[in-house]
């Protein structure tokens, strides 16, 4: 396998951070305290060296580390925590595969309580939520993914001020219902009226969105 060695530019063009990897290393975004950010801007991301061994490529990182110097040291420019030539590709943690006990995943998640995100205060743009509502507009999950989704919530209790809340915002009115009898009303809140009513409220909510045309128990209706 060929290893490379590369480098993030600042602006200016002068490098912060010296890595060697091979495939895509370069251009994988990388969160975290203490590591260094891939550039935004992908031509500020330069191959330095190609077609090395390892070692060779851990040689020459080494020595451009050395060249430019770390910050954290005060001898230079880069914010490389170390002097190169650490890590090994492909190492598999000794704990890879193995599930853990009730009490260790007790433990963890005691451990992490009170830990903020690795990306505090964070959140994006306008334009950012926007791309990515548009990137989902009309996905559709597959079946299979539908069905390991039904399985995590199987069994999972939703207090009933959780279900008043989806209720409450899935059923938001106000909606104009009619009645075969002529009657007319308009209703605030639908599952409320729906459950006094003694109607299902699906298929009351398929009459006003006009998928079903024909009425519900008399009753069909409109949004306002």
């Amino acid at each position: 396998m060929e290893y490379y060695t590369y480098a993030y530019l600042r602006e200016d063009g002068t490098p912060y951070y010296i890595g060697k990897g091979q495939g895509n290393r370069a251009y994988v975004k990388r969160y975290g305290k203490g590591r260094a950010r891939r550039p935004k801007n992908l031509n500020n991301i330069i191959l330095l060296k190609q077609n090395l061994t390892e070692q060779e490529a851990f040689r020459h990182e080494i020595y451009m580390i050395d060249v430019f110097g770390r910050k954290d040291l005060g001898t230079g420019i880069l914010h490389n925590r170390t002097d190169g030539g650490d890590g090994c590709s492909g190492h598999i943690p000794w704990n890879k595969g193995k599930e853990c006990d009730e009490d260790h995943k007790r433990n963890i998640s005691i451990g992490r309580k009170g830990i903020s995100s690795h990306r505090p205060g964070y959140s994006p743009s306008k334009e950012t939520r926007e791309k990515i509502a548009n990137a989902n507009v009309g996905r559709k999950h597959t079946e299979e993914t539908c069905n390991k989704m039904s399985k995590t919530r199987m069994g999972h209790y939703v207090s009933p001020e959780t279900t008043a809340k989806i209720v409450k915002k899935l059923c938001k009115g106000p909606y104009k219902l009619f009645h075969t009898s002529g009657e007319e009303i308009i209703v605030d809140n639908f599952s409320q009226f729906c459950g006094e009513n003694n109607l299902h409220c699906d298929r009351m909510m398929d009459r006003i969105k006009g998928k079903v045309l024909n009425p519900y128990k008399g009753w069909t209706g409109q949004v306002l």
